[in-house]
Formats: structure tokens, sequence, C-alpha cells
């Protein structure tokens, strides 16, 4: 249960209550409250590192495979997979810096997320690739968001943008992925 302490402070406790029986009828019960709020609290940061990207604070490719599952085999919706993939990182990293690469990873993230805030999601699926995913839309909003993405893509982040939509997601993530992954390949060549 939870409570407020006498400093205002909600703390996390667990109750133990027991009968105390005489004659076996029931006279008393004694209890006992153990806080165990360092135990609610490590619950909830192994939760947010299940579901978050460290570097970036982005949901992270564990949380988009439970939702690309969920849409695949359970949860049907008009879908637009957007993919966008960061180019160059390696000799980024090799030529400027791990933390140079770190500071790009991030402010690509944080120029995405504009795009998430409203209708979509945006997960960080690899070192340098970064997914967003929008339920119930058209197709010709997902083609005006994809022009947005690109056309305001920041001068500093070289960036590679492609997306595949669908009417259904039931069934249909792999196409969805493979297409968009394709797509990203064929740009890059």
């Amino acid at each position: 249960m939870r409570y407020k302490n006498s400093k205002g402070e909600y703390i996390w406790t667990e109750d133990n209550i027991s009968p105390v029986y005489k004659n076996d009828k029931l006279i008393a019960a004694t209890g006992s409250l153990s806080d165990i709020s360092w135990r609610k609290n490590l619950e909830e940061m192994i939760t947010y590192k299940d579901n978050y990207d460290a570097l970036t604070g982005v949901y992270n490719r564990q949380y988009f495979q439970r939702w690309y599952e969920r849409l695949h085999k359970d949860k049907n919706s008009r879908i637009a997979l957007i993919i966008c993939e960061l180019s160059g990182m390696k000799s980024s990293n090799k030529n400027l810096g791990l933390q140079k690469g770190n500071d790009i990873i991030k402010n690509t993230s944080e120029f995405l997320k504009s795009y998430s805030e409203e209708e979509g999601m945006l997960f960080r699926i690899g070192g340098d690739e970064f997914a967003l995913i929008y339920l119930d839309i058209d197709n010709e909003r997902a083609n005006e968001i994809v022009k947005s993405i690109k056309y305001n893509i920041p001068a500093t982040v070289d960036i590679i943008v492609a997306h595949s939509y669908s009417l259904s997601s039931l069934g249909t993530m792999d196409v969805l992925m493979e297409s968009a992954t394709n797509l990203i390949h064929k740009y890059k060549a």
C-alpha cells in the first residue's frame, strides 16, 4: 500500500496482519508495516530501463519489439512505419570520437521527438537507427510527415528516411519493416 508520511512524502509499505485466537475465537489481530519504497523505486527503475534507451531517453528496441508483435498479432490499425538511419556514424566516431557520435545520436533523437509528441511513437532500434510508428493515420499524412522530416533535418545531421504504410497492421509488420529497410538500402546506394 502507499501512505503519506509525516513529511508529506509518499512511501510504499508491505502490510502483514495475523489473527490471534484464544479457544478457537478471534480475539485480536497483530500487524506490521514495512517500508518497501526502495523496492518500488528499484522496480520503477528496472521498468524504465526495460522500455527506454539510456542514451536518448526515447523508447528502446525491446519496447519496439513488444509493439511490433502486438501490432502484428493482436491490434489492428492503419499504420505508418518510418525508419531513420544516421549515415556515416562509423567515420564520425572514428574521426570525432565516441562522445561526438553520442551527441549526434542525442541531437537526432531530440529532432525526431518533435515528430512523435502528438501522433506517433519514437524508438531507437539500433545504434544509428530510429523508428517512428504512427497508428490510425492515412498515407497522405504519413507522406507529409516524411517530407517534413526530410525538409527540416538539421544541417549537422546526415540521415536517410524511408517509410512504409498499410491499412492493416495485423500480419503485415514484417512486410512493412522489410519494405522500409529495403528503401533505406536503396537510398544508401
